[in-house]
């Protein structure tokens, strides 16, 4: 089974006070310890000033979480 968490900020958002319509965004890796299986993160990558960069932060993140799981 999938479990789809849409709504997904990364960090450097939620402290610039950047606004959301999602009522609780999670964080990538919040959104991962609570179980799901895949993130939609929208605004916060394609926003970004360097995507590839965000991306690459973002595996090595979650690689680091799933090596402690």
């Amino acid at each position: 089974m999938l479990i789809v968490t849409p709504g997904v900020m990364l960090q450097a958002d939620s402290n610039t006070g950047t606004t959301t319509e999602h009522a609780r965004p999670a964080h990538p890796a919040a959104a991962i310890r609570a179980g799901a299986t895949h993130i939609v993160i929208g605004r916060s990558l394609t926003r970004a000033p360097d995507p590839a960069a965000v991306l690459a932060h973002l595996e090595d993140e979650l690689g680091r979480l799933r090596a402690h799981s």
